[in-house]
């Protein structure tokens, strides 16, 4: 898990920067401008080692997966104890949506010991008996949601939907499901956990 984020990083922007953090933010159902930032400066240090070492640039940046952040993405007492601190399996196949549900939970206090993009994966994980309760994410196919569903349901283990379409057909025995919302407070995300693991 990263270590706790200290230092904050901030900016000035226009009207024009700021509708187009937004814009991508809302596309990719980030949770918040913080998460969706981190996630893009994420990817802009991920492959710019790539295409250093390709001639395209003069220097080397050493990827990172803890960034800096705009603002605060919890107040201080938006954390959860160590008494209720989850360990939660992601499950989402756009990997910037998946970054951005991750830096949520970790930001919250939580746990991820993995995230894979399907069932199958996750059955072949390593961190597959780890887990305490998972997060579907709506990037999923909907047959894929339904089996990860089903699997989690029969091995006991506690879900909640991340921004679930309206569209995405959700079977009658899974409609009780807590589901969160992409603008959700840190709050409102840790109380859907919660309602789902006392289920």
């Amino acid at each position: 898990m990263p270590g706790k984020r200290v230092e904050r990083l901030q900016i000035m922007l226009n009207e024009e920067e700021l509708a187009a953090i937004d814009e991508w933010r809302f596309r990719h159902r980030m949770p918040s401008r913080s998460a969706a930032v981190r996630a893009m400066l994420n990817v802009a240090l991920k492959t710019e080692p790539a295409r250093a070492s390709e001639g395209n640039n003069h220097g080397e940046v050493a990827p990172s997966e803890e960034v800096g952040q705009l603002e605060d993405t919890l107040a201080p007492g938006n954390k959860v104890s160590s008494r209720t601190r989850r360990r939660i399996l992601v499950v989402e196949q756009e990997r910037v949506a998946a970054a951005g549900i991750t830096t949520l939970l970790e930001a919250a206090g939580h746990e991820v010991v993995a995230v894979v993009p399907g069932p199958k994966e996750w059955l072949e994980c390593a961190a597959a008996d780890r887990v305490e309760c998972a997060v579907i994410g709506d990037g999923l196919h909907p047959e894929l949601a339904v089996r990860m569903a089903d699997e989690l349901s029969g091995k006991g283990i506690p879900f909640v939907y991340f921004n679930a379409k309206p569209h995405i057909p959700i079977p009658d025995r899974f409609r009780e499901a807590p589901s969160i919302e992409a603008d959700a407070s840190s709050d409102e995300f840790n109380e859907s956990l919660a309602r789902a693991c006392s289920n």
